[in-house]
């Protein structure tokens, strides 16, 4: 999901979120961010769904595991 700068483009187009606060990061899937998404802590972020990306949305402040 994230091999060429086209896909990277769809999945962060506001941006990379901010990682500031964040500990440790993991991404498994299609994930595609909002603007002005804060990680903190350990975020783990998963999406087992190859038909469905995961949304995180705009303004989002995010810990821990999301699925």
């Amino acid at each position: 999901y994230y091999q060429f700068i086209d896909d990277l483009k769809k999945r962060f187009p506001h941006g990379a979120p901010s990682l500031m606060e964040c500990t440790r990061f993991r991404l498994e899937g299609d994930v595609r961010f909002g603007r002005d998404v804060v990680l903190s802590g350990a975020v783990n972020l998963v999406n087992t769904d190859p038909t469905v990306p995961l949304h995180v949305p705009d303004g989002a402040r995010v810990n821990g595991v999301i699925r």
